[in-house]
């Protein structure tokens, strides 16, 4: 069932915008820049509406300039909110949080960091793309496109499957789509 609704939704988004990416089963992107002119708070709206009439159920949106910033703004109102960052205000939005509620710093990465004297965005900023390649390699450049609120693009085609795992999260099977 919770597969079945979350195709459902990315269906839905795909006839928004071409670019969709279904990140998660609970979680998506998708790029609406360009289309000229949108007002990203109606079609939050939309969707939200659209999602709640059709499976009952809440969800949470955010907007920003890239990936990244989408995620985190995203969870400023949960549950069942929405949070839209302008592009201006992207680097000042992301440097709100500690660096271990970035998304994609996880804690081994975060030690590091601190290891380093890196306790923020902003001191990675500070250190400039050739320092961080020094210290960090080729992730260098993903940490400090990172700091300024870039992020990879929407991967809207799946790439080709490499394994296959199969797990259950449910108390309980469930064989039909009916509640």
């Amino acid at each position: 069932k919770y597969i079945y609704i979350s195709k459902q939704i990315v269906e839905f988004l795909s006839k928004i915008s071409p670019n969709v990416e279904a990140y998660s089963i609970d979680e998506a992107f998708f790029d609406l820049s360009h289309i000229k002119g949108i007002n990203y708070s109606d079609v939050a709206y939309m969707v939200k509406s659209w999602i709640k009439e059709r499976f009952g159920i809440t969800c949470s949106i955010g907007v920003g300039i890239s990936k990244l910033v989408a995620k985190m703004a995203s969870g400023v109102n949960k549950p069942d909110g929405y949070y839209f960052v302008k592009e201006e205000d992207s680097i000042k939005f992301l440097d709100e949080f500690r660096l271990s509620d970035i998304w994609g710093i996880g804690e081994r990465m975060q030690r590091r960091f601190y290891s380093q004297g890196i306790t923020s965005l902003r001191d990675i900023r500070r250190l400039g793309v050739e320092e961080m390649v020094r210290r960090f390699g080729k992730r260098g450049i993903f940490y400090y496109e990172m700091a300024f609120g870039r992020y990879t693009q929407i991967v809207s085609e799946e790439p080709p499957v490499k394994s296959v795992g199969h797990s259950m999260t449910l108390p309980m099977d469930i064989f039909s789509m009916e509640k």
